[in-house]
């Protein structure tokens, strides 16, 4: 059939193309994609002329007037046909009310959204929620209405093949003339169509007062007769066949239709929230329809036993019932069963078009109202209708402040451009698109139960808001909320305008399944299955022109309704579209289902993730592995008995693939050998865990504590089993014994640092950060250890503590996850220890690569490879005859027994994993899967034979699992989150908080706890173990002189541990996390109490319940912690992890990042968040500039400070784009990002050197500004030396006096020093002094610059801090060279010696490092030559000229020049200067060219620096030093005979 329509062109009114927002009509084209004729049904949908005269008058679009209500009357004319009538009718009388729109905000973080539905859902907000509150129009929600009414049901099918065989623009097409045809006869009857359910149809005819119940009844029944014949075997036919060519058979595909009839009492209920709502039709008579569509069958309409009784039913015609139910077919498409009544319009007399009804009843209900009523209409219109088809005018209208005009009404000629835009960017399409099926588990049937009914009401509403808040939040849409005979679903999606981004699936799709589930779970007490797919569908409006909604259609859609409902569905199943798309998450397997319009079965998936590996213990029934146990065999017996050095055995494999279990395997055989050969020996093992390359020293924690409690004995570490007896006994963790080991192994720490010499603070770093003490933590010592100290001194305890044993087994596993500090360590002992076995097992290193410094791994494959010391195996999967082995051990049989067909299908399923291949076998056994096969062989049982087909082991593991009780599960669920390794105070910590157990109930909640423990040591999920050292937290013990044994637990292996955190709720985890945190904060109030493994622990506990503040808190103090010894690299992880809490949010499509931050979160930012990311980039870019001078190549360094610019130019950044920062009064925490920069500026190179000084200059001025504005006297004066210090570079000798004058207004050197040195490390106030008085000197003031540098000398350097010899030496340095001028010799070297070089001495040690250490040595040669020339001392020390005589000990970096040069001289130019005077005196001529040579070189070298290499600044303070020297030098050495040209420095400016 085609559609006509008269038109008429000659007058401006309704397009005959009518948008409906997804497809477009024409009314006088023909449809293609249509069935056979309706004859004269073909006027219904004409739009007679009256109307579309009365539309133009109306919308004034012919003369284009001003009528402010034209173009809103235009949008609710269009919108209006995406909701139901009943809808329309509720808005009517909620738009009267002026407080009817408010405001809304989507939730800026997660954190926030948390917040938002913790308080929504808190009970004094759901007991307010049911007051009526004009205040508060949310508190309206939700709302219900009961009433009576007819209710029919029609579901089609057909959609799935045709969505695979037709385009987009043919699918539209199909879809919707068949809507259209189904539509036309419910509109017709008069019904509204309540619901678009997928390829469904809920429609009512509701009771008034011109209608009673049996005409609603009858006209619906009727309605639904002319559906089943008009639309049943509705074929769709090729796009090239038109006309009298078509037949049936050239049909891509049939549509087919049944329906079902129910009558009763029924409640409308509108829930949400001023952002969207959702219309839900509740009932009996939902139940009634359903159950009549399920049985009826294609082309049959089916009345419930409620709506026989209102029919005329025809009893000549009834066919015979053949199904056992109350409902009977009352229609088939060839004829109807009962007496139809004619249509609604006939009956009042009427002859109106489908278009008038549904426009008259829209217009009707608004057309006389004033533009403010509109808008309210408009806007709450807007709530009920899908964001994709909403315009970008509409959404500016629900923004819109109460207090300000809320409308900025458009032109009608800017509407209708807008409605064809809106028509453009809701064309139907076929997109990839991400769908996402929720099912609250609950009743949402209502009862007489008034009580009941509300609650249940409530919990929909609140349901709806967990789920539109979460979508809104990751920026996702919510398709439809119903209420079926099913249950309760709401449908989201992915994917549709407005919601595509990058990397959509791990970060937005699954986090918000996840936050959804957990939400429901934890905020309303829901339980919830949610199906997640990804595929092409449609997308796009269906049903007629005249009443439709905007809908996803497509297979993918239907497997996401299909993976809800899994029977194993416990949280969220995905397809492998998901799986795919998924970054950093694993997935369970689950067997493949039959769907819909897949001709192969689906894959289905549930997301996981992977953690940590654990140790586990000597498997009883190992196999194989022959060739590897024996070359560790041999290696080991070797070093024992003296025959080789020191050997190291690296295994590689994957996870599962049984490396731990061969190694353990290897040690208990070398055990036994060596006992055999009366060897001694010593066995400790470790295991690295994710996280532990942060912990400096990580791995010789549990190595050093068996280590130390050796002592001499010689005895082999061990660990053994404890069986549980008491509940006080397993929550403590202790057991009794003999001695107190505690006391030691410190009382041997301490006799060794005693034996070894050890420098002072060594027993309190190794034994509080490293070992664990708290009795040992770190106290204020006079000079900090250097890392290369303290891992010397580690080697020497390590070798010491086991050079009386023949050999020591250090077994290492998952050394991938070991720290670089441990590595060092490793190397000292491999190369210098001669009893070392070392055996390292690794994951291949492709995956997670190794710290180990690159030196040390070319020496193990080079030549200690070569002598023999260095051996690395691949653990490869397990042989078919090895698994025969394994499967003989298992069944205690012997291995010809078992039938070759049981062993290939184990080996195929397990692939040969060792693990895998062990999971599989147990499973066999403990579910009886096997069986005696016809020639008295093992082999499956065939009654049960296709259970074994797994699709993948951790099914075997879930199923152990599932088969615990629920606290088991809980309890494992906790020690899953807590870490590597777990103590059943631990435990009863966080579940006490989690659970609510009261004081009274605690006991019991204890032993629950460790029965808990015990069930799964027997399933053989996580072991029990017993470390016979000390724990972290033995303060709490007490004194007591008994052994204390700490009872701990570990997973058996890495797989439960993952299986079992795959399977818990995000928020549990997060909320595990937390208290895991607080407990920690309990058990160690005191700061000084946590040593670096606590520290971390809690900040991974804080980062993990995504509590940011804490987190950055707790990040901030670990990399304090670090700097103590020098662990840059460390920190600076730190606080990348902990920056990146904030950074990890996506930016909008439109929006680029500000220095690694979306400007949304910068936008969410309080006042106490800025300040600590501020404080973390500060802390990030001084550890970079720290780690600078560190590094072995200028590259390395100039590297450091590049990312240390970088770091604190981002801080700068953040503060110019987070609104608050403009707000926030006290902004002295920003100012060291000022002295930071001039530090990097300095030191680092790290700007163009045309560019430095310019840039200094513009920074120093903003420092200025910022510190005068804050007023504080010590950043201002801060400030302010900065300024002066970089005009006295600048050569602007005047105008730094002046800066510094304004200075002296505001500093007091025994208020401020110590303030400024600790803010800034150094006091650069007191060092401005110094500059001043090289000003004065330049300016030609030497009277003023004498008397300034006698104050320095007498007030100044006696109030500053002697252990801050950095500050002293950089006040020191400028005047020094004018009190060289002179010729005081003596006093000079007496200040150097008691402010720089006998504090750095003491408090540092001669290894110890200062930026400004490199100007030690030749200012003290230089010095005594200067009073040997001047007569004060008798001869020059012989090594001087030795020293000088060396170019190595005399060349620096240039950035070490540049640095020291801004203080007034260059290193070396007065290395130089020594090599020019000691030439002078030396009598051997050719030893007199070599000093003149290094003085010429040197000095070429340092003039190039100073001068400004590359267009740089000169620096005209140490220009004006090395400028006589160079001039000197050119006069005294000839070029020919030391072959230096000096005329390759560029022409030197005039001084």
């Amino acid at each position: 059939m085609q559609w006509s329509s008269s038109t008429s062109s000659s007058r401006r009114g309704p397009p005959t193309s009518i948008s409906v927002h997804s497809y477009e009509y024409n009314i006088d084209q023909p449809v293609i994609y249509e069935s056979k004729p309706l004859s004269e049904d073909v006027a219904i949908i004409e739009h007679d002329r009256g109307l579309k005269e009365r539309m133009a008058s109306l919308l004034s679009i012919e003369t284009n007037i001003s009528d402010e209500r034209a173009p809103v009357l235009e949008s609710i004319y269009w919108l209006g046909r995406h909701v139901p009538q009943c809808v329309l009718e509720h808005i009517r009388h909620e738009a009267k009310d002026p407080y009817s729109i408010s405001d809304w905000q989507a939730p800026n973080n997660e954190q926030e959204l948390r917040r938002s539905l913790a308080k929504a859902f808190s009970v004094k907000s759901l007991q307010s929620s049911k007051k009526s509150n004009r205040d508060d129009p949310q508190r309206r929600l939700p709302h219900k209405k009961a009433y009576k009414a007819a209710l029919l049901f029609i579901d089609m099918s057909g959609f799935t093949k045709i969505s695979q065989e037709l385009d987009v623009e043919s699918l539209s097409k199909a879809i919707n003339s068949y809507f259209q045809a189904i539509c036309n006869e419910v509109i017709s009857h008069k019904g509204d169509i309540l619901k678009f359910a997928g390829d469904a149809i809920f429609a009512e005819w509701r009771m008034q007062d011109h209608l009673d119940l049996e005409q609603c009844v009858n006209i619906a029944a009727t309605c639904g007769a002319e559906i089943v014949a008009k639309c049943s075997d509705y074929p769709i036919y090729n796009e090239q066949l038109v006309g009298s060519n078509r037949n049936v058979t050239d049909a891509v595909a049939t549509l087919n239709v049944h329906c079902g009839l129910g009558v009763g009492e029924m409640f409308g209920l509108h829930v949400g929230n001023e952002h969207r709502k959702e219309y839900l039709v509740l009932g009996d008579t939902i139940d009634q329809v359903a159950e009549s569509c399920d049985l009826a069958e294609l082309g049959e309409l089916r009345a419930s036993v409620e709506a026989q009784a209102y029919l005329n039913l025809d009893a000549t015609k009834q066919p015979i019932e053949t199904k056992d139910t109350s409902s009977i077919v009352i229609a088939r498409a060839e004829d109807a069963f009962f007496h139809k009544v004619e249509k609604p319009a006939m009956m009042l007399g009427k002859s109106l078009s489908l278009g008038s009804l549904v426009t008259d009843n829209i217009l009707s209900i608004v057309e006389k109202e004033d533009i403010e009523y509109l808008h309210r209409f408009q806007s709450l219109l807007c709530q009920y209708i899908h964001p994709v088809v909403l315009t970008d005018g509409h959404r500016k209208l629900l923004s819109s402040s109460n207090h300000e005009p809320r409308y900025k009404q458009p032109s009608t000629r800017d509407m209708m451009l807008g409605m064809e835009k809106e028509k453009f960017r809701s064309e139907a399409e076929l997109r990839s698109v991400v769908t996402i099926f929720i099912m609250p588990k609950i009743d949402a049937r209502l009862s007489h139960d008034e009580k009941r009914n509300n609650q249940t009401i409530e919990l929909l509403n609140n349901i709806m808001n967990t789920v539109t808040a979460t979508l809104d939040y990751y920026k996702g849409h919510l398709r439809q909320y119903i209420v079926d005979d099913k249950g309760v679903v709401l449908i989201g999606t992915f994917g549709l305008r407005g919601s595509t981004f990058p990397d959509m699936i791990s970060e937005r799709v699954l986090p918000t399944c996840k936050f959804i589930h957990e939400s429901l779970a934890n905020d309303l007490g829901i339980d919830s299955k949610l199906g997640a797919t990804s595929g092409r569908a449609y997308c796009g409006v269906v049903g007629s022109v005249e009443r439709h909604e905007y809908a996803v259609l497509g297979p993918s859609v239907n497997l996401a309704a299909r993976l809800m409902g899994h029977k194993k569905n416990h949280s969220l199943l995905v397809d492998d579209e998901i799986r795919q798309k998924a970054r950093q998450f694993n997935f369970i397997a689950f067997p493949p289902v039959k769907a819909k319009g897949y001709s192969n079965l689906v894959p289905v998936f549930q997301p996981l993730t992977a953690k940590e590996a654990r140790w586990g213990r000597e498997d009883p029934d190992f196999v194989g592995r022959k060739k590897e146990l024996s070359k560790i065999e041999q290696k080991t017996i070797e070093v024992a008995e003296g025959k080789c050095e020191s050997g190291m055995t690296f295994m590689y494999g994957d996870s599962g693939s049984g490396k731990t279990s061969l190694m353990v395997k290897a040690i208990a055989r070398c055990r036994k050998k060596l006992m055999l050969r009366k060897r001694s020996s010593i066995v400790t093992r470790n295991i690295s865990c994710d996280g532990d390359k942060l912990i400096p020293f990580s791995l010789f924690r549990s190595i050093f504590r068996d280590l130390l409690s050796e002592g001499s004995k010689g005895e082999e570490s061990e660990r053994g089993s404890l069986g549980t007896d008491s509940v006080q006994q397993k929550l403590s963790g202790s057991i009794s014994s003999i001695d107190s080991q505690r006391v030691s192994i410190f009382e041997r720490l301490q006799e060794i640092c005693i034996q070894l010499n050890a420098p002072e603070g060594f027993v309190e770093i190794v034994g509080h950060h490293l070992l664990g003490s708290s009795k040992l933590r770190m106290k204020e010592v006079k000079k900090a250890p250097k890392l290369s100290e303290i891992i010397s001194f580690m080697a020497q305890v390590f070798l010491l503590s086991s050079e009386h044993v023949d050999v020591i087994i250090l077994a290492l596993d998952d050394v991938q996850y070991m720290d670089n500090l441990s590595w060092k360590v490793i190397e000292r002992i491999f190369e210098q220890g001669k009893n070392l076995s070392i055996i390292c097992g690794s994951r291949p290193l492709d995956e997670i690569p190794l710290t180990v410094d690159e030196d040390f791994w070319t020496k193990l494959h080079g030549k200690h490879k070569k002598a023999g010391q260095f051996h690395e195996m691949n653990v490869e999967p397990l042989s078919k005859a090895d698994v025969r082995l394994f499967a003989s051990s298992l069944f205690k049989t012997d291995p010809t027994d078992i039938d070759d067909s049981f062993i290939e299908d184990i080996y195929a399923n397990s692939r040969g994993i060792a693990l895998f291949t062990s999971m599989i076998l147990k499973n066999c056994i403990q579910n009886e899967l096997y069986g005696t096969t016809n020639d008295n062989k093992i082999g499956w049982n065939t009654s049960l034979y296709d259970d074994v087909r797994f699709a993948d082991t951790d099914e075997i593991f879930l199923q152990q699992i599932d088969k615990l009780d629920e606290m088991t599960r809980k309890v494992l669920q906790i020690a899953c989150v807590i870490g590597t390794s777990f103590e059943v105070e631990e435990i009863v910590g966080i579940s006490t908080r989690l659970m609510s157990i009261g004081d009274d109930e605690r006991e019991q909640h204890i032993a629950e706890v460790i029965h808990a423990l015990e069930q799964a040591v027997k399933c053989g999920i996580i072991e029990e173990l017993i470390d016979n050292n000390i724990n972290d937290h033995d303060d709490e013990l007490g004194d007591e002189t008994e052994e204390v044994g700490k009872v701990f637990y570990s997973f058996q292996h890495s797989s439960w541990k993952r299986l079992i955190q795959s399977i818990i709720l995000d928020s549990f985890k997060h909320d595990i996390n937390k208290y895991a945190a607080f407990a920690i904060e309990e058990m160690y109030p005191n700061q000084s109490m946590r040593n670096y493994r606590i520290k971390l622990k809690l900040f991974r506990h804080w980062r993990e319940a995504e509590e940011k503040v804490p987190a950055a808190l707790v990040a901030l103090n670990v990399g304090k912690s670090f700097k103590i010894l020098g662990l840059n690299e460390q920190g600076i992880e730190v606080y990348n992890d902990a920056l990146d809490i904030w950074r990890k949010y996506e930016c909008a499509e439109d929006e680029s990042r500000v220095s690694g931050f979306a400007p949304k979160v910068l936008e969410s930012f309080d006042e106490q968040t800025l300040k600590l990311v501020i404080q973390l980039l500060i802390c990030k870019g001084q550890a970079h500039g720290s780690a600078g001078p560190s590094q072995k190549t200028n590259e390395l360094n100039k590297l450091q400070f590049s990312y240390a610019k970088n770091a604190f130019e981002d801080a700068l950044s953040i503060l110019k784009r987070a609104p608050v920062a403009s707000e926030i009064e006290q902004r002295s925490f920003i100012f060291p990002i000022y002295s930071g920069m001039s530090m990097v500026l300095k030191y680092g190179n790290v700007v163009a050197p045309s560019e430095q000084l310019s840039y200094e200059i513009q920074l120093a001025d903003s420092f200025v500004l910022e510190a005068e504005r804050n007023g504080d006297p010590v950043h201002y004066g801060r400030a302010l030396a900065m300024k002066s210090e970089t005009l006295h570079r600048e050569e602007k000798f005047q105008e730094a006096t002046e800066v510094h004058l304004e200075l002296k207004k505001v500093y007091d050197p025994r208020k401020h020093s110590a303030i400024i040195s600790e803010l800034y490390a150094s006091d650069r106030c007191a060092q401005d002094f110094s500059f001043h008085a090289i000003c004065c000197v330049h300016l030609n003031r030497h009277e003023e610059a004498m008397s300034l540098i006698n104050e320095i000398i007498d007030s100044l350097l006696p109030s500053m801090d002697l252990k801050n010899v950095h500050n002293s030496m950089c006040i020191l340095y400028p005047i020094i060279w004018v009190l060289r001028s002179n010729k005081q010799y003596k006093r000079i070297q007496d200040l150097l010696f008691k402010y720089a070089f006998e504090p750095f001495d003491q408090y540092y040690g001669k290894d110890g490092f200062t930026p400004m250490k490199p100007t030690f040595k030749g200012l003290k040669v230089l010095l005594d030559i200067d009073l040997y020339l001047e007569g004060s001392i008798d001869k020059i020390n012989d090594e001087y000229y030795n020293w000088a005589m060396d170019m190595k000990n005399l060349v620096l970096n240039d950035q070490v020049e540049a640095s020291c040069a801004n203080f007034g001289r260059g290193p070396m130019t007065t290395h130089a200067e020594i090599c020019l005077k000691l030439s002078s005196l030396e009598t051997n001529v050719q030893k007199r060219r070599i000093l003149l040579r290094n003085a010429s070189q040197l000095a070429c070298r340092s003039m190039e620096v100073i001068e400004g290499k590359d267009g740089g600044d000169r620096l005209y303070s140490a220009f004006c030093e090395i400028k006589p020297i160079y001039d000197k030098l050119k006069d005294f050495v000839e070029t020919d005979e030391y072959e230096m040209d000096l005329t390759k420095i560029r022409k030197l400016r005039p001084v």
